[in-house]
């Protein structure tokens, strides 16, 4: 069993810095001791710029533990890359697309807006928002063994996550749609983890860079 986390990320730009630097950021925390394996993690960024909202949550899962367990099987993590971690020789996972709220225009009124996990579609609308841009899920594969079993227990992971920026207004994600919860890898050795959620956005929402400040953990278990 593994946790994996929501990692904190600052932002001192309007505009969201180029994945590059993002990379040579893990890195350097990998490096350092301070993180031990790459995950998948969501760092929300969002930009919102003369009432323009643009939300993209980065999958990065990070995981905080030097060694893992799964089942009766020990073994040490060990770093692959960003977006993915290697668990043993026979388990693997990937970050396969970010959870993207696309491009959000707002007016005076608050709301919201869902996103479907099955398909990344936005699902449900609250209050007058104009949408542009596409949108999508946040996508994982599980690789390994074939008729591996796996779970993802339900209660598991917090409700809610909020979203500041530097004058302190903020917004929330909550909602967390999780599917599939449990399974079993497929003939190939691989299962597909797909994330939806609902963004809550308040009326005549400040424009600003809006990051988390709240982790979000999920648990997999492997039997």
């Amino acid at each position: 069993m593994f946790s994996l986390y929501f990692h904190k990320l600052t932002i001192n730009s309007l505009i969201i810095p180029p994945i590059k630097h993002l990379v040579d950021d893990l890195t350097g925390l990998i490096e350092s001791g301070l993180i031990f394996a790459a995950f998948f993690v969501i760092l929300q960024q969002i930009e919102l710029t003369m009432k323009i909202h643009k939300l993209f949550l980065l999958t990065v899962f990070l995981a905080g533990f030097s060694h893992f367990s799964v089942a009766q099987i020990g073994f040490d993590a060990n770093t692959s890359a960003e977006g993915s971690i290697t668990l043993g020789s026979n388990l693997r996972m990937e970050k396969i697309s970010d959870l993207n709220f696309g491009d959000i225009v707002s007016q005076s009124t608050g709301g919201s807006v869902r996103l479907n996990p099955s398909d990344g579609s936005v699902s449900s609308v609250s209050g007058n928002f104009h949408l542009m841009g596409s949108s999508s899920a946040a996508i994982f594969e599980i690789l390994g063994i074939v008729g591996q079993s796996f779970l993802i227990a339900p209660g598991s992971y917090p409700t809610q996550i909020t979203l500041t920026n530097d004058q302190g207004n903020t917004m929330t994600v909550n909602s967390f749609q999780i599917i599939p919860l449990s399974g079993s890898l497929n003939n190939i050795g691989s299962a597909l983890i797909r994330i939806g959620g609902t963004l809550n956005i308040g009326a005549n929402q400040p424009a600003g860079n809006y990051i988390n400040t709240t982790d979000l953990t999920i648990i997999v278990s492997f039997q």
